[in-house]
C-alpha cells in the first residue's frame, strides 16, 4: 500500500524537479524521506511482504544508479533487509516454510506496509477499493472533500460516490485494469463547492499477502481547471 504511494510521490518529485519548482521539491522530499523511513521500519510479517520490500530496494538502486550518494543509501536499505530477515536479525528466522512468527503475532494480518495511520494525515486524498468496487478505506482529506466521515463512505459502491455514469463510463475500466495489475492514471473534471477542478486519479494495484490483487489504491491530487481560464483570455 505504502509502496504504491511511494511510486506516486517518486513520480511528482521527479516532475517538480523537471519543472524547477524548489518549494514542492522540498515539501516532496520530505514526504518520501517519511515514507521510506516508514516502509523499511516495518517488520513483514510474510514472505509476500519481505519480497516487496526487497523489490522496493532493488528498483531504487537501479533508478537512482547515477548518484553515489543515493547508490551507497539504497545499498543500506539492501543490507538492512538483509541482515533483518536473512542473517537472523531482530529475532525473526527464514525457515523453509516461511516466516516463522513471534509470540504474539496474529495468523490473520492486514498487509505490513498498509500504515493507515500515515495515509490519514497527508494531504491527498487516499481511498482503497476491494474487488467488488466496494470502499474498504478512505483517509481523512478524501472524506473531507466529499464532506462526509470515513465511516460513512467504507462500505459503499463507489459508483454510489462518483456517480452512476462516471464509474460506468470511466472508473469501471480503470480499475478494472489495475485488478488485473496494471498501474494507470484517470484525469477528470469535477464540480466542488461551485468550482470545477481537474482531478488526477493515479490508481494502483494493492496486494495482500496474495498474488492477485485484493483491491485498487486510488490517490486523487486536484488542481485548478485552466481550461476557463485559458477560453476568457
Amino acid at each position: 500500500m505504502l509502496i504504491e504511494l511511494f511510486w506516486s510521490k517518486y513520480t511528482e518529485l521527479n516532475a517538480a524537479v523537471e519543472a524547477n519548482d524548489s518549494a514542492r521539491v522540498e515539501m516532496l522530499d520530505r514526504e518520501i524521506s517519511d515514507l521510506l523511513g516508514t516502509i523499511f521500519q516495518t517488520k513483514a510479517r510474510n514472505l509476500a511482504d519481505i519480497n516487496r520490500q526487497f523489490r522496493l530496494a532493488i528498483d531504487l538502486l537501479n533508478e537512482e544508479a547515477d548518484d553515489l550518494s543515493c547508490v551507497h543509501y539504497n545499498s543500506r536499505l539492501i543490507q538492512g533487509l538483509v541482515e533483518r530477515y536473512i542473517a537472523l536479525g531482530e529475532g525473526e528466522v527464514l525457515g523453509a516454510g516461511g516466516v516463522t512468527q513471534e509470540d504474539g503475532f496474529p495468523e490473520d494480518v492486514r498487509d505490513a506496509l498498509f500504515n493507515t495511520s500515515m495515509l490519514d494525515n497527508i494531504s491527498e486524498r487516499v481511498a482503497v477499493l476491494g474487488t467488488g468496487y466496494r470502499m474498504t478505506y478512505t483517509n481523512a482529506a478524501n472524506a473531507n472533500r466529499l464532506h462526509t466521515q470515513p465511516g460513512g463512505l467504507v462500505g459503499k459502491h463507489f459508483a454510489e460516490i462518483v456517480g452512476f455514469q462516471r464509474f460506468q463510463n470511466g472508473f469501471k475500466e480503470q480499475i478494472d485494469r489495475c485488478l488485473s495489475g496494471e498501474t494507470v492514471t484517470y484525469t477528470y473534471a469535477e464540480q466542488y463547492d461551485g468550482n470545477t477542478v481537474v482531478v488526477r486519479c493515479r490508481m494502483s494495484p494493492f496486494y495482500n499477502g496474495g498474488l492477485a490483487p485484493a483491491g485498487v489504491m486510488l490517490v486523487m491530487r486536484e488542481t485548478a481547471d485552466r481550461r476557463r481560464s485559458s477560453s476568457a483570455a
